[in-house]
């Protein structure tokens, strides 16, 4: 197993689906609430799927973890479909060539790696 290959790889799928995230903006963070959380669970927790994650500081997400880019919520399937698309192409492409997945959520890429080896 060529673990520079997967770790190039891992850091191209990351850049393109943060990118994409970035461009779409699809959780719309007010005063550190996303929309679904604003619009259909009032009261709960902020920081939208991120809020329980040991990696979420007050900056944002300090780790790479690209199982996370992959999570999208049930109101983003008819608001984003094209990103929702696209970010399923891209958890297609981890899947199938170095082995990243959902399940990987909330694992970042050392541990991924390191597990692997």
């Amino acid at each position: 197993m060529d673990l520079e290959k997967l770790s190039v790889g891992y850091d191209r799928l990351y850049e393109e689906a943060s990118d994409l995230l970035k461009k779409y903006n699809p959780c719309q963070f007010e005063e550190g609430v996303c929309i679904n959380r604003r619009e259909r669970y009032r009261g709960s927790p902020k920081n939208g799927c991120c809020g329980h994650c040991t990696h979420l500081s007050s900056e944002g997400c300090n780790t790479k973890a690209l199982g996370c880019k992959f999570v999208v919520c049930e109101h983003l399937y008819d608001r984003f479909p094209e990103l929702c698309s696209k970010l399923f192409g891209l958890r297609e492409e981890a899947v199938d060539k170095i082995g990243v997945s959902v399940l990987a959520c909330h694992i970042n890429k050392e541990d991924f790696l390191y597990r692997i080896s």
